[in-house]
């Protein structure tokens, strides 16, 4: 983990994905060692929801949008407790898989996140992913952007 993160908060739902963690040790730098992890077990909805604590980045890794159950973590709702959750400067990602997305679904996204954020960056990820960072307020401006460009490549996960 980046020496810069005081405390990684990871909410999971699921009991058998965070029972697993420690079999992917060596492809996640063994973070489940790291004690700047906190694993939360529950549903992310319910806990932005709440409106506290608040996070300088929320990173949201929803299964595919024509998922059944997956479209409440799309939806205006879940945007809005996510945006309320950030703390002033901070930015929210949302990772959009393509693969079997239609230009509607990704139309219907966008706008969503763009009625609730001021500035919004799309990057492409593998395979036809879509990131999408978000800032609710251009004032406010993502200084999580521009320290992330100022990071070099192996801290970023490139090469």
């Amino acid at each position: 983990m980046n020496p810069e993160v005081k405390r990684l908060d990871v909410v999971e739902i699921s009991p058998e994905v965070i029972e697993s963690l420690p079999l992917f040790g060596r492809h996640t730098h063994q973070v489940h060692e790291d004690s700047r992890l906190r694993i939360l077990r529950g549903d992310a909805r319910l806990l932005l929801r709440s409106g506290d604590p608040r996070w300088d980045v929320i990173v949201s890794e929803p299964s595919n949008l024509w998922m059944a159950g997956a479209d409440a973590l799309f939806s205006h709702e879940f945007f809005t407790s996510a945006r309320s959750s950030l703390k002033p400067g901070g930015v929210y990602m949302r990772w959009l898989q393509l693969y079997k997305a239609n230009c509607e679904m990704v139309y219907i996204v966008l706008r969503t996140l763009h009625g609730l954020f001021d500035e919004i960056r799309a990057f492409t990820g593998s395979q036809g992913d879509l990131l999408l960072l978000a800032a609710p307020d251009p004032g406010d401006r993502p200084s999580a952007i521009r320290r992330r460009r100022r990071m070099p490549c192996h801290a970023r996960g490139g090469r």
